[in-house]
């Protein structure tokens, strides 16, 4: 991003109101637009001052997140004054309070109309957020319906309660008739089964005048066969719905956390957390052999990651880092933390003698969220555990609905090639229980030490050796 690069907006924002301001950010370029935000824009060692005059210099409109820190901060004042200035009519819309949380709007923000995203769940607040950012009519896609009274519509008759229902008259046994032996024709046999089927000659009599009454035994029958089906259905009842059955005497005030499930190699999840593997971030690999017998074509796409294990005396240091994505499935208010991320060693596999590598620039790392382990020789199948660097905070946490990243940066103190595994144990805030998702995808990495390393460049075409101290 130059220096001069206009974006679409400048998210103005409280440190209280940090995870909405992400929120915000991440809806909006997810939909195309540039954002500018302190959290991942303003970087260690840049002047904040200068990078927020920038801010607002190059953004085309400005995001006021509203709470009542943002009201009552002396710093969020001028962020979104700026844009008030260039625009105090409002006309072209350069400036656009959100609120988050509840606050009371005076002086002259009170005159800006506001998109209030208060008690909103998540799909409802992303489509208020994306319809407030577009400068465009709110005219909806379909009509609306018609507020007036509603014609009601007329309720059928009651049903005639002297007769049964007509499935009723279709399910009844007819009477055995005992018929002449005459042989008759087919038409002269079908007008005789009609003519002597009882709802025939239940229409004949009703016709005539007369109305057929069920007799004393005809009743008693009827009332046994729904006894014995009544009877049936419930003893078969906790056959049928066993999972009904158990619910309900068995409720529970908490969410019960089903297994994790796999959705392909590099994403784990279960009904709290998901878990899934972004990228690696190093800039060195290990040679298939000697580079003086290679050729650029023979290089693999994927090779394995090779680190120095004498990083301090190296001229370009070597590094690898794991970056996780994380997002709270949880359709409550409940927020997760991040009790620990650790890494799994499954095999340790001696390194080649000498070890040839392929040193390459160094990659523009982020500090962010960083957990740093150290594999010190423990044997396989050992969990080592890391250490969340990120001060003042000690763990991350994840609020309704929230997606964030964290990066993992490997260190060895012995020789080895390591095959390991990432895992990463969260609990519920409003519960005591620990949960472990450990991602299938498994990461590899070299470490050797200053006497067995010997690193390369490619440069015009050619692999150079670097001088090592």
């Amino acid at each position: 991003m130059t220096e001069d690069a206009q974006k679409d907006f400048f998210v103005s924002y409280n440190k209280a109101d940090r995870a909405w301001a992400e929120w915000i950010a991440w809806q909006l370029e997810a939909e195309s637009y540039t954002t500018i935000l302190q959290a991942w824009d303003f970087r260690p060692g840049s002047n904040f001052v200068l990078e927020m005059q920038s801010a607002t210099s190059r953004a085309k409109r400005t995001i006021a997140v509203l709470s009542p820190e943002y009201l009552t901060s002396m710093y969020t004042q001028p962020e979104w004054a700026a844009a008030f200035v260039q625009d105090p009519t409002g006309q072209k819309g350069f400036l656009l309070p959100v609120r988050v949380r509840p606050c009371q709007l005076t002086g002259l923000l009170s005159s800006i109309i506001y998109l209030d995203l208060v008690d909103l769940d998540a799909s409802e607040a992303t489509a208020a957020l994306l319809a407030g950012v577009r400068q465009t009519r709110a005219k909806p896609s379909r009509a609306p319906s018609f507020p007036g009274r509603s014609p009601q519509l007329a309720s059928p008759p009651p049903q005639f309660p002297g007769s049964l229902p007509p499935i009723r008259k279709s399910l009844a046994k007819p009477k055995v008739q005992q018929e002449p032996t005459n042989v008759i024709s087919p038409e002269g046999l079908s007008q005789a089964v009609v003519s002597r089927s009882p709802m025939a000659v239940r229409d004949q009599e009703s016709q005539s005048g007369r109305s057929v009454k069920p007799t004393k035994q005809r009743k008693r029958r009827l009332l046994v066969a729904h006894v014995i089906l009544l009877v049936l259905l419930f003893s078969l009842l906790p056959f049928l719905l066993p999972s009904a059955h158990f619910a309900t005497f068995s409720r529970s005030s908490q969410q019960q956390t089903k297994p994790s499930s796999t959705k392909n190699d590099g994403e784990v999840q279960d009904q709290n957390l998901d878990v899934q593997f972004i990228d690696t971030q190093q800039n060195t690999f290990a040679l298939p052999g000697d580079p003086r017998g290679l050729s650029p074509n023979q290089l693999s796409k994927q090779g394995v990651p090779a680190l120095s294990i004498d990083q301090p005396k190296q001229q370009v240091p070597t590094v690898f880092r794991i970056a996780i994505r994380i997002s709270n499935l949880r359709r409550d208010q409940y927020v997760l933390l991040i009790e620990q991320v650790q890494f799994i060693v499954e095999q340790i596999t001696s390194i080649p003698h000498p070890l040839y590598a392929l040193v390459q620039n160094p990659p523009a790392l982020s500090n962010y969220n960083l957990y740093r382990g150290t594999y010190t020789g423990q044997d396989t199948n050992v969990p080592i555990l890391t250490t969340y660097d990120n001060p003042p905070y000690t763990y991350v946490f994840l609020t309704l609905h929230e997606t964030d990243t964290i990066n993992i940066q490997v260190t060895s103190l012995v020789e080895a090639l390591l095959s390991f595994r990432i895992a990463i144990t969260y609990r519920v805030a409003n519960e005591d229980q620990t949960h472990t998702l450990t991602l299938p995808h498994i990461f590899q990495v070299v470490f050797s030490d200053k006497s067995n390393w010997h690193p390369y460049q490619l440069r015009d075409g050619h692999f150079t050796q670097l001088d090592t101290p």
